[in-house]
Order: structure tokens, then C-alpha cells, then sequence
């Protein structure tokens, strides 16, 4: 059976004192079929030691570094350009979070 995907994209600049609270919620969702793009604007390096830990640690998560943060709706744009087309988009901030264990559930039935 083939499944939706959403490709999660969270543009960030040294929000590791805030992002969290969002990574735990995404990690507690019952619906599987999810990545996140982490899509950095040149954050200092404890910031993106953070980000890589947690990649590095659940492969649903991925770092993109920008080379040059030209902002929140650049790292939108970057990040649209590395999902796969056939996935459905959702973007948050660093400072969101998921209400419960079955948003992204609750978003993909309504897209079906």
C-alpha cells in the first residue's frame, strides 16, 4: 500500500535552546511516513553539533547547511528544492510543536 509522505522542513539559526521541544513532539508521532529537513542558515557550531546529533541518531532527520542565511524564506525555497516532489510539504518553526501524538496522522487522512 502506498503511503503519503511529508517532508517536515524547519528552516533554523542557532535554535538549539528552543528546537527541542519540536523534535520531541515530531518523535512521539504515531504516523511514520514523515522526514525533516533541517534547513540551517550558517548557526554557530553548537547548533549545528546539536542538529547532527540528532540526524545522526534517527535517520528521519537531515541537515542541509546554507552556505550563506539569506533568511527564513530562503531556507523555504532551499528546502522545496532538496524533498521529493511526490511528497506533501509542511513547514514549522523551531519554536513549534506538535499538540499530540497524532497530528501528522490527523493532516494525512485529511489529505486523503
Amino acid at each position: 500500500m502506498d503511503h503519503i509522505k511529508l517532508s517536515i522542513i524547519i528552516p533554523t539559526l542557532n535554535s538549539y535552546g528552543i528546537i527541542e521541544e519540536l523534535i520531541a513532539s515530531l518523535k512521539k508521532q504515531v504516523y511514520e511516513h514523515w522526514e525533516v529537513l533541517f534547513i540551517d542558515g550558517n548557526s554557530n557550531v553548537k547548533h549545528k553539533n546539536y542538529l547532527k546529533a540528532i540526524c545522526l541518531n534517527d535517520k528521519r532527520f537531515n541537515l542541509v547547511e546554507e552556505e550563506k542565511a539569506r533568511g527564513i524564506y530562503s531556507a523555504m525555497s532551499s528546502g522545496m528544492k532538496k524533498v521529493n516532489p511526490k511528497n506533501w510539504i509542511l513547514f514549522m518553526g523551531s519554536d513549534d510543536k506538535l499538540s499530540d501524538n497524532y497530528v501528522i496522522e490527523k493532516i494525512i487522512n485529511e489529505l486523503k
